[in-house]
């Protein structure tokens, strides 16, 4: 991971610069990813491997094969989901419950 706090990523033939401290989250369409970000959504050839191995691990986490999303945006968790900010919510995929389960209780006190 770069220090950087953007990078750009490849949009309609144009090279869009992205903040990394605004991604609320990153969705998986098929071939594309979407990038949602407090100001714009920008849709990417770039790969979700490639967004995510380019993210700070202690600010983003994959949730699901379809989902990266800012840990600092994450209100609560449970029932299998994430819930964000302004009422969105994501599935927490099987492959990807070890991981935010361990999230879950390094942040946690008491029980």
């Amino acid at each position: 991971m770069a220090s950087n706090d953007f990078f750009f990523v490849r949009s309609g033939g144009t090279a869009q610069k992205i903040m990394v401290d605004s991604i609320v989250y990153i969705e998986s369409l098929r071939n594309y990813s979407k990038i949602y970000s407090s100001n714009a959504e920008v849709m990417t050839l770039t790969s979700m491997r490639d967004l995510e191995g380019f993210l700070p691990k202690d600010k983003f986490m994959r949730i699901h094969k379809s989902y990266i999303v800012s840990l600092d945006r994450i209100q609560k968790m449970g029932g299998h989901m994430v819930y964000l900010d302004k009422d969105l919510f994501f599935p927490i995929g099987e492959t990807f419950r070890k991981d935010v389960n361990s999230f879950i209780s390094k942040y946690s006190i008491g029980n």
